[in-house]
């Protein structure tokens, strides 16, 4: 069958979501399947993202497509929402339309009621909701306030590792942290917990073009605090160099406002690295606190900074949460184990 995925840009950029929808479609094709990726322009800004539901193009492109199945990632629920009614009518009713939900927006913080109409607008025009973890499929459903087909595909590890770590800590503690450079990911809190932590040094990975707002807000804060010598902006790398980065370093950290789930975390777990994750979302899906990890609250500098200064005071208990969260990872199926149910749950839509 032909399957029309509707997505920001394009599938080969480099996050935790794109590659699960990017590993979704490399199932589907794999399965037999004609998957049409249709591209709609992303925007920072919620209000362009909500225009463009209301412009026909992205509609008549769907249908040029000809599909059997429309999957859209609910990252463009704004950009689409207001515009299923008119698409459904163009498609007919027997094209089923499934969303891809990695988390909900309106989960980032409280008190966004226009995105938290918007999204249940979304998910009540879809037909089915294909999530990343039990704590996502929850959330849809208290906030969709109705029920549709639903199944939880959780995402998949890239193989077995053979890590050479570099365990010396003697130049202080390394603290790895990946994904793109936007309020959400909560940096800014990250790096008011390493400058309390004098033995600690910070590397950051990811896009600085995301939010560039956010990214001179962080730079100032780092010239305030007077850590510059201990805090380092990477941006974008290559796989290879983020591969050794792994290796280089000896804690990952991301206390996001909110994660879904956190692909990153199942990344830096494979590669033998405990993880300071946020309470909030479905991470408690992966991390297990105290094991293979700690679950921090995103709003507390103190106690992300209390994670760091164990892992610091502690080496020989730092290499057994690593040891753990490599054994961790190693449970989860791999990326097509893992997208075969995925697929054969959107096959069954038709």
């Amino acid at each position: 069958m032909t399957i029309a995925f509707l997505v920001f840009g394009r599938l080969d950029r480099r996050s935790g979501g794109f590659r699960y929808d990017s590993e979704l479609a490399e199932a589907l094709r794999t399965r037999g399947h004609q998957v049409r990726v249709v591209s709609q322009r992303w925007s920072p800004r919620y209000r362009e993202q909500l225009a463009q539901a209301r412009d026909p193009g992205w509609i008549d492109h769907l249908r040029s497509v000809s599909p059997d199945l429309i999957v859209i990632d609910e990252l463009n629920h704004a950009s689409t929402a207001a515009g299923l009614s008119k698409l459904r009518r163009r498609i007919g009713s027997s094209v089923p339309i499934a969303a891809v939900v990695h988390h909900l927006k309106s989960d980032e913080r409280s008190g966004r009621l226009r995105v938290r109409a918007t999204e249940r607008r979304f998910l009540r025009g879809c037909d089915a909701w294909l999530c990343n973890g039990n704590t996502t499929l929850h959330r849809v459903r208290r906030v969709s306030g109705t029920l549709r087909s639903s199944a939880v595909s959780m995402p998949g590890r890239d193989g077995p590792l053979t890590v050479d770590r570099e365990e010396s800590d003697k130049s202080g503690l390394r603290v790895l942290t990946v994904g793109s450079l936007e309020p959400r990911k909560n940096v800014d809190t990250l790096i008011r917990a390493i400058a309390s932590v004098p033995s600690a040094s910070l590397s950051v990975v990811g896009s600085l073009d995301v939010d560039p707002a956010y990214v001179r807000r962080i730079q100032r804060q780092i010239t305030r605090l007077g850590v510059s010598r201990r805090i380092s902006l990477l941006g974008r790398v290559t796989d290879k160099d983020l591969d050794r980065l792994y290796r280089e370093h000896h804690l990952f950290a991301l206390p996001s406002r909110y994660e879904g789930f956190g692909i990153v975390y199942l990344e830096a777990m494979e590669q033998g690295l405990p993880v300071i994750a946020t309470s909030r979302g479905g991470a408690r899906d992966l991390v297990r606190h105290g094991v293979d990890g700690f679950l921090v609250d995103p709003g507390s500098p103190g106690a992300i900074a209390a994670s760091i200064l164990t892992c610091a005071g502690d080496p020989d208990m730092r290499r057994r949460l690593g040891d753990a969260a490599r054994e961790r990872a190693r449970s989860f199926p791999s990326w097509p184990q893992a997208m075969r149910g995925a697929a054969m749950f959107l096959e069954a839509l038709v």
